[in-house]
């Protein structure tokens, strides 16, 4: 439901412009990233983390909301500590339907967790906010894309 939405990011929270992936649309546009950061797919987000609102240009029913984050530690990339998800029908009243917290553990693997949000049953929303902190550690956190079903 995202890829024909708009993207806000919030002014604490830019993407870092050494990793914009495709720039403003790239965590809605479609396009998954691969096995590392590096392959300009990636967005990555320094010091605040990820705080996006994205636009779907019109109440829908949302029964799905999440977004992929790698975890590479030797070159300083976590996955977030901290994940929430929210909806609005009007960019003014945000309802959480998710807070996830991640104890995040040092590894030597490259790995892929996917964060977010699922319901048997549908909720009706304009505006998804998805906002991503990073732990203790600092860091960097990369995702690729934010899917909205």
């Amino acid at each position: 439901l995202a890829t024909g939405g708009s993207i806000a990011y919030a002014n604490d929270a830019p993407y870092s412009d050494s990793y914009k992936a495709g720039g403003d649309r790239a965590l809605i546009d479609g396009i998954c990233g691969g096995w590392t950061y590096t392959d300009k797919k990636w967005q990555g987000f320094i010091r605040n983390g990820v705080n996006v609102t994205i636009d779907l240009g019109a109440e829908k029913e949302i029964t799905e909301v999440s977004a992929q984050f790698m975890q590479m530690c030797i070159p300083d990339v976590w996955m977030p500590a901290e994940v929430t998800i929210a909806l609005s029908s009007d960019n003014s009243n945000f309802n959480t339907v998710a807070e996830i917290k991640h104890d995040v553990v040092r590894d030597e693997e490259l790995s892929f967790k996917n964060y977010g949000w699922k319901s048997d049953k549908a909720v009706k929303a304009r505006y998804v906010r998805y906002t991503a902190k990073s732990g203790k550690q600092g860091g960097w956190l990369f995702t690729d894309e934010i899917e909205i079903k």
